[in-house]
């Protein structure tokens, strides 16, 4: 299955690094006055964002406030900025995905995206619902990574993306992840006798590459 789509993927500073998927142009940011110095800006301003929401979930998770400020797996927070454009849709990729159903794997996203309809979640009841895309606001989607360490208290929604318009269709997640190397533990606040950990301790580079095997490793090959 061919998904139609374009991205371009925004790191601290140093890189920007495209990524072109099939049948997709991407533009090259050095051809655009100014799209360096506004995209590394609006960086910028979601990663303050996030910094102010981190003492906000920690306090819902029943911890002191600075308990994910000081987390040594926040010590830098690892964050991406993704461009993502959706070509318009036409009849020969009709059903065709933009983004297929998937988890993101890091701790959370914060998406801002058009007022165009295409982003769907998947409720608990196994229904796909349309998500809201509103001028001036952020829709926030937690990860695997955040779920595990809430011990399934904050779910991982699955999510896809059609572009349900004839013309192109924008969206910019900023996704939020701890450090590679730090173990993350169940939270204290989110265990209890009768509700062990289900999860084992892991970091964000060990459950990436078990990600990578489940996708890549096909049935009956060997390792």
């Amino acid at each position: 299955m061919r998904l139609f789509i374009s991205a371009t993927n925004i790191r601290p500073i140093t890189r920007i690094a495209s990524r072109r998927s099939p049948g997709c142009s991407t533009i090259a940011g050095q051809d655009l006055p100014g799209f360096r110095d506004q995209t590394l800006a609006y960086f910028a301003v979601m990663h303050a964002l996030m910094t102010k929401l981190l003492p906000l979930q920690a306090v819902a998770f029943g911890l002191p406030a600075d308990y994910l400020v000081n987390h040594e797996g926040f010590k830098p927070m690892n964050c991406t900025l993704r461009l993502l454009n959706y070509p318009p849709r036409v009849t020969e990729n009709q059903g065709q995905y933009g983004i297929g159903p998937h988890t993101d794997f890091g701790y959370c996203t914060l998406l801002a995206q058009a007022k165009k309809p295409g982003l769907e979640i998947l409720t608990k009841s196994g229904e796909w619902v349309q998500a809201p895309a509103h001028d001036g606001m952020l829709l926030y989607n937690n990860a695997d990574l955040l779920q595990r360490w809430t011990n399934d208290r904050w779910r991982s929604a699955p999510h896809r993306v059609f572009n349900l318009e004839g013309d192109e269709r924008y969206s910019i997640p900023f996704f939020i992840s701890p450090r590679w190397d730090v173990q993350l533990e169940c939270l204290p606040t989110c265990q209890s006798a009768d509700d062990p950990p289900k999860y084992r301790p892991i970091s964000r580079a060990e459950y990436q590459a078990e990600l990578k095997r489940t996708v890549y490793e096909l049935p009956g090959k060997g390792s």
